[in-house]
């Protein structure tokens, strides 16, 4: 069986180290009814994979010693049998890899949390070589193999600027954007949030914990945007 209309979406979590949060997080899931939920700040100990009451699985990247930031995806019962491969990188960066057909075709996910403008660059860049990474490993006896990147990225992208390919003509851009557009067209990637025009009402993908500061900072990006819709 092939997949079709396949539906993924990225959920900031804000911690599933609890079991109150864990219950809220289920709750959520029930309303969202995707395929595949990529995860931010799960802030759960070490990596591991969680067999769920509802036959779901939760595969999920953390530190080892404490709960802070993490990164993970939510396996919808139907698709459990499709994971080829989990890749915790850091708790930052985890891949997911799943067969799409029983032939070569391959999704590969990549669910990212970046570090805030408080970090130094550096940090900033070892967290995007950990994805460069990722995106130069082949997957062997596979010849097509979409990739889709989401989560926080911590970056306003913007529009498209000049000899610019990896973006459409919807955004606002800041210094952190300026990172990850070149980051995008020099890993030849499509910020797939720029295709489709959306109102201000539902363009944020953050908002301040008072309600009064909404951004967009949260992308999916693909390196084919052929067979994305909104």
């Amino acid at each position: 069986m092939t997949l079709t209309n396949f539906c993924i979406c990225t959920f900031n979590a804000r911690s599933l180290c609890s079991q109150a949060r864990f219950a809220e997080f289920q709750a959520e899931v029930d309303k969202i009814k995707q395929d595949v939920i990529d995860i931010a700040e799960v802030k759960r100990r070490r990596s591991g994979r969680l067999n769920l009451p509802n036959d779901a699985v939760l595969l999920y990247a953390g530190h080892d010693n404490k709960t802070a930031e993490g990164v993970g995806f939510y396996v919808s019962p139907h698709l459990k049998s499709r994971i080829a491969r989990f890749n915790a990188i850091s708790p930052r960066v985890a891949k997911l890899l799943l067969y799409v057909d029983r032939q070569d075709r391959m999704l590969r996910l990549i669910q990212v949390y970046a570090p805030t403008s408080t970090h130094n660059e550096t940090v900033y860049n070892a967290f995007l070589d950990d994805v460069s990474t990722l995106l130069a490993r082949r997957q062997r006896g596979h010849r097509h193999c979409q990739t889709i990147i989401m989560g926080d990225l911590n970056a306003k992208i913007g529009m498209q600027q000049r000899n610019e390919r990896a973006l459409g003509r919807f955004g606002v851009r800041n210094e952190g954007g300026e990172r990850l557009a070149n980051f995008c067209n020099n890993n030849h990637l499509f910020v797939l949030n720029t295709l489709f025009r959306k109102s201000q009402q539902r363009k944020w993908t953050w908002r301040s914990p008072n309600g009064t500061i909404k951004n967009e900072i949260d992308y999916i990006i693909s390196n084919d945007m052929r067979s994305v819709t909104d």
